[in-house]
């Protein structure tokens, strides 16, 4: 008997390939999101904290109003660095998620050339299988003609 051949073995193998591109260039995207959702995320602690460190300085005592104006200052430039930051971080979670959409398709596609590769080795089992037992049976059938006689000397010689 011929061994097990899935014809659309080679299709499988570059749709494995292309589903292994198309994964990486989304964890890469989603990688860099992260990466700028944290920057955004300290920025906003940063401002956080200049404000609680202003704060502070009111609540101690009086303020220099230079010290308060270059705080101010402080604080609206972080602000607007954490909103440019943050415009930046939605703009690459939204083009992690439009990375994701082709990875999905040929993730899809793979899973059903495998199940179709899957489907197609069970049949060939079965035929191997039914094959063999046809065999066996024919062999059986076969013996139980001749006469006792000849199966006895069978069964000796082995």
């Amino acid at each position: 008997m011929k061994h097990f051949d899935f014809r659309l073995a080679r299709v499988l193998r570059v749709r494995r390939i292309e589903e292994q591109v198309a994964r990486a260039e989304f964890l890469e995207r989603q990688v860099m999101a992260n990466e700028a959702q944290e920057a955004s995320q300290r920025a906003l602690e940063g401002r956080l904290l200049i404000e609680s460190q202003l704060a502070e300085e009111i609540e101690t005592g009086p303020l220099d109003p230079r010290s308060a104006i270059r705080a101010q200052d402080s604080i609206d430039g972080m602000g607007r660095v954490w909103l440019r930051r943050s415009e930046h971080a939605k703009t690459l979670a939204v083009q992690a998620e439009q990375a994701r959409a082709p990875w999905i398709e040929v993730r899809t596609d793979v899973r059903a050339l495998e199940h179709i590769e899957e489907r197609k080795r069970e049949r060939f089992s079965s035929e191997v299988e039914r094959r063999a037992n046809r065999e066996l049976d024919e062999t059986a059938a076969r013996r139980a003609k001749r006469p006792n006689s000849v199966r006895q000397q069978e069964d000796r010689s082995k």
